[in-house]
């Protein structure tokens, strides 16, 4: 019988050095982003309040919807302030092979694409939802870098050019997977989804002889 030579694939071990302070502190000012943006709103609501016996039915309706519109808004600016919070929170305290992470995004693009996918959503009837989970953990990806010998360069690249099989990848997913996909992507996710799929620039290989 002949020897039977099985190659195996080399990982990296992945790490995570966030403290409690730090997630408490970043809970915090998240809280505070979350809250800040629907002051505006707020504001309306007095307003409302204030001159409901001096306008006519018709001022108030108008008041009134456009209180709605605005916390609104502002409601998906502090979830997306308070995701980016967290998410970079998490992102600068992974550290894969002993390569630190770090987050990219920016608030005002997240906010966009929230604004984005609630009207498609709507417009979709509820049918678009399936895929905001998975566009979310896309844009994440898309903005998420990973640092090697202090040179800064995409996640996905990095796979491919300078880092072996083994290399956590975050999983899309595909929406019949997601069957609560059309709730908002609340910033508690975790920074990327578990998942260990294979490189494929380097797929791992397995020789065998014959016998």
């Amino acid at each position: 019988m002949a020897k039977k030579d099985k190659k195996q694939a080399q990982t990296l071990p992945c790490s995570f050095d966030g403290k409690a302070g730090g997630q408490f502190g970043t809970a915090i000012l998240a809280l505070f982003a979350l809250i800040l943006p629907l002051l505006p709103a707020g504001g309306l609501y007095v307003l409302s309040l204030s001159v409901y016996e001096l306008v006519s039915a018709e001022i108030l309706l108008v008041i009134q919807i456009a209180m709605y519109v605005f916390a609104g808004f502002f409601l998906l600016l502090g979830l997306a302030w308070a995701s980016v919070v967290l998410t970079r929170w998490k992102t600068r305290h992974t550290l894969i092979g002993g390569n630190r992470l770090r987050f990219t995004g920016k608030t005002y693009s997240l906010w966009g694409n929230y604004i984005k996918w609630l009207f498609l959503t709507v417009f979709t009837v509820l049918i678009y939802g399936f895929w905001v989970g998975i566009k979310f953990q896309q844009w994440k990806l898309s903005h998420t870098e990973v640092i090697v010998e202090d040179k800064a360069q995409p996640l996905a690249n990095a796979l491919q050019t300078g880092l072996p099989t083994g290399f956590p990848m975050p999983q899309a997913g595909a929406p019949a997977e997601q069957p609560f996909g059309f709730y908002p992507p609340f910033p508690f996710y975790p920074p990327f989804p578990y998942g260990n799929p294979q490189n494929p620039q380097n797929p791992q290989k397995t020789q065998n002889s014959d016998n």
